[in-house]
């Protein structure tokens, strides 16, 4: 059965702007449309692109299907908070993980709201976001920290993710394929967060686990940056070796800054 269409799916994978729907299709090539996704974009174009299993168009009459080039004012007062259309898309979700970025555009803009209509039905809701380079300027730099702000007040766990990282990375000579690889490493981190999320067994992991490692609201740690994540499999003889070999090679920890920092594993 095809999650997408299972009303009574447990965890949904949200996207909100080009960030997230890049992620999601990163996500549904990996896992062959294992999860229950949906896309909200202001791009027609590129919402026709994405392989989420739902898909709905915002904010036409503003911004003409063209997306909003990162002005998040271009949406200024606009919430996903009213409205029947997404009623249907959002129902039977237990746990919803939204995944965008803060950088000013879409995510920025209609984020907070999305997660406040989801509390609103009692869903618990684990944010992902991305924040800029530091070389984009303080006013991206300010409009990531407003967009953090919300979203805190709101979500359950915010998970914030840099993409300054890639600049200390092993691919900051190519952008462009670091940004691909974050997207393949964060939909990878979705994945098996999902999983230990959904599955009962050896390993669990809630809502209530993240929260305690990174705090949420005025008590978050790492402000712009408080998780890095990897996730690795293997097989046969010397497996739990090789997988943690994989792990720690991942684009988001193979400078060992995790190590270093943080403060749960």
């Amino acid at each position: 059965m095809n999650p997408n269409n299972h009303p009574k799916a447990s965890v949904a994978i949200l996207a909100v702007g080009g960030t997230g729907a890049a992620v999601l299709d990163n996500l549904a090539v990996a896992c062959e449309g294992e999860h229950r996704t949906l896309c909200i974009d202001t791009d027609a174009l590129a919402l026709r692109g994405t392989v989420a299993g739902k898909k709905i168009l915002v904010a036409p009459e503003r911004v003409h299907g063209m997306g909003t080039g990162g002005e998040a004012e271009l949406l200024e007062g606009l919430s996903l908070e009213e409205g029947d259309s997404l009623d249907p898309l959002l129902s039977g979700i237990r746990t919803a993980m939204v995944v965008l970025s803060v950088s000013g555009g879409t995510g920025s803009a209609l984020g907070p709201s999305l997660v406040r209509r989801l509390k609103k039905q009692g869903t618990e809701v684990v944010v992902l976001a991305v924040t800029p380079f530091g070389f984009e300027g303080r006013k991206k730099r300010e409009l990531s920290e407003k967009a953090l702000r919300e979203l805190r007040q709101v979500a359950d766990v915010v998970l914030v993710f840099s993409n300054e990282r890639l600049l200390e990375s092993s691919m900051s000579k190519d952008l462009r394929e670091g940004q691909r690889s974050l997207d393949r490493a964060l939909a990878k981190t979705i994945h098996g967060l999902a999983h230990v999320m959904e599955k009962e067994g050896l390993v669990h992991l809630g809502v209530a686990e993240l929260k305690e490692a990174v705090g949420s609201g005025a008590d978050a740690i790492g402000y712009l940056e408080n998780a890095w994540a990897g996730v690795a499999e293997a097989t046969g003889d010397g497996r739990e070796e090789a997988a943690i070999e994989a792990v720690v090679e991942d684009i988001l920890l193979e400078d060992g800054r995790a190590w270093k920092d943080g403060n749960r594993v």
